[in-house]
């Protein structure tokens, strides 16, 4: 169950994202589904970042298209300011592609390298802006680009003239140009240097509390997620084990895979004593995850009935959600 206060932006319950396994040439057989996403729920806040954050192929890709509503869920439902996805009329749709945008982990593949820069981030204008008159859509242009620290003159340039940084400041002033309130981050910053990693997380939180943005943010660095969000979720293998704000979570963490992801990044001070967890064996295939607790094939702390029995959400502390048999008899 995820927490929620008031102005729900989006809300995901129980989504799942099973995919088939087939074979058999032209009489395809399905012997197998990989259980991409298998049952999370969680909500977002207007103006708030929720982070989702696991080691890769945990899924979190998965559900960032499923939101974006790139992909549909097998099960579950998906509602935006409160109405589900499934009943969305034509125009529910054009006005959600408007005000749902997202911003890509590489700048090189998702800006077109044939198209120059005015017509990257006037395209979205034009398909969803159909009055704007080419003197406001220019203006529009200069201004996002001013916004995202680039100067007007650079929109007659083609991304190949640009750096790592420059790329991904184009794609934000490009998702930008439909006025959105939700982003969808997904590793916005893993493909650039580490010297303008910093540059960039602080424009996009400079963005956000200029607009108002909601940022649903994809990562597996813990310093970017801690230094972003607002609520953190911790996916394992197709579900989330853990919920909670990012001090709450970062100082005291209750899942055995929470605590071992955090073990197992730098420190925040050279001094810092931390809790050393080091897990063995491999991450269990999406297409026959363990019975019980998914986890328990690789936890230090497993119990008796963790490979029968599957957890259920508990609130230890408020406000701190774990899925761990260390925390209810279930």
């Amino acid at each position: 169950m995820a927490i929620s206060t008031a102005s729900e932006l989006v809300r995901l319950d129980g989504i799942k994202k099973h995919y088939p396994v087939t074979s058999g040439g032209m009489l395809r057989r399905v012997h197998g589904l990989v259980k991409a996403v298998d049952g999370i729920s969680f909500s977002m806040n207007e103006g708030e970042t929720y982070s989702l954050v696991g080691e890769s192929g945990c899924g979190k890709t998965t559900t960032s298209r499923m939101v974006l509503m790139a992909e549909p869920p097998t099960d579950g439902s998906i509602s935006y300011q409160g109405n589900p996805m499934t009943s969305f009329s034509n125009s529910d749709r054009q006005n959600f592609r408007s005000s749902v945008q997202a911003v890509f982990q590489d700048p090189w593949s998702s800006l077109n390298p044939r198209m120059r820069v005015d017509s990257i981030i006037s395209e979205p204008i034009i398909t969803h802006q159909k009055n704007a008159t080419k003197n406001e859509i220019k203006d529009r242009v200069d201004e996002l680009l001013q916004v995202v620290g680039l100067h007007p003159f650079h929109a007659f340039r083609y991304p190949h003239e640009f750096s790592g940084g420059q790329r991904q400041r184009i794609a934000i002033a490009r998702a930008l140009s439909t006025q959105p309130k939700l982003i969808v981050l997904d590793e916005p910053v893993s493909a650039l240097d580490v010297s303008i990693r910093a540059q960039i997380l602080n424009l996009l939180k400079d963005l956000q509390e200029t607009y108002q943005l909601s940022y649903l943010l994809i990562a597996h660095n813990l310093a970017t997620v801690r230094y972003m969000s607002h609520r953190v979720g911790v996916m394992y293998l197709g579900k989330i084990v853990e919920e909670a704000d990012p001090i709450e979570l970062f100082t005291n963490p209750l899942h055995p895979y929470t605590k071992a992801l955090i073990s197992a990044s730098l420190p925040s001070h050279p001094r810092q004593q931390r809790e050393e967890i080091v897990l063995t064996g491999e991450v269990p295939s999406p297409i026959d995850p363990p019975s019980g607790c998914t986890f328990h094939p690789r936890c230090p702390f497993v119990l008796d009935h963790c490979s029968t029995n599957i957890p259920i959400y508990e609130t230890p502390v408020e406000n701190h959600l774990v899925s761990c048999h260390l925390y209810n008899n279930g």
